[in-house]
């Protein structure tokens, strides 16, 4: 009896398969693809503009009381 309830758990025991390279090398680019998708998904780009005025260079710039010269100082 101790031999048939051997055999029957041996037969209901899952078979491990073994994996030969290609098998493994398969399964790690199906991974990888995997987590490329993913972060692809779930990357987000930020982008920023700054508003910068329209410059014209003059003798004006030099003279601190100016309003070209108050214009470079908010820029600079």
């Amino acid at each position: 009896m101790k031999e048939l309830d051997q055999l029957v758990e041996n037969f209901l025991q899952p078979k491990q398969k073994k994996l030969d390279i290609n098998e493994l090398c398969e399964m790690i680019n199906e991974v990888i693809e995997e987590s490329t998708l993913l972060n692809e998904e779930t990357e987000k780009r930020f982008s920023m503009t700054i508003p910068i005025p329209k410059l014209t260079p003059s003798e004006a710039w030099g003279d601190p009381n100016s309003q070209s010269r108050q214009e470079i100082n908010k820029v600079f």
